[in-house]
């Protein structure tokens, strides 16, 4: 029996890639839509995104996909265009660790 080959599973709103740094050592990866991981990337993330017109909610919702699956909450942009998570999002840090939550409860 030959088995079938799986089909790469999209979320609607996501570009079909996006540049992100990783949070533990700063390196700039390239995230490809569907896929689980990441890949090494030479272009700075921020200008790539910035010149695609990719959002912060999709970058976010980027890199949760690729570390824990597209069919996560976390990997749908419209929980960070949520007017609570986007001040999150938009603040940002410096210190390279990201504080986005990976779970996400409707209670404030």
């Amino acid at each position: 029996m030959q088995q079938q080959p799986k089909k790469m599973e999209t979320v609607s709103g996501l570009p079909p890639r996006s540049g992100y740094r990783l949070p533990s050592t700063g390196q700039p990866i390239m995230i490809l839509r569907g896929l689980r991981g990441y890949w090494p990337m030479d272009d700075d993330p921020d200008q790539y995104n910035t010149d695609l017109g990719i959002t912060p909610a999709q970058i976010e919702a980027m890199f949760a996909g690729s570390m824990f699956g597209w069919n996560v909450p976390a990997a749908d942009p419209k929980i960070y265009e949520r007017a609570d998570y986007a001040k999150i999002i938009e603040r940002g840090t410096t210190d390279g660790e990201y504080k986005i939550p990976l779970y996400f409860s409707e209670a404030n």
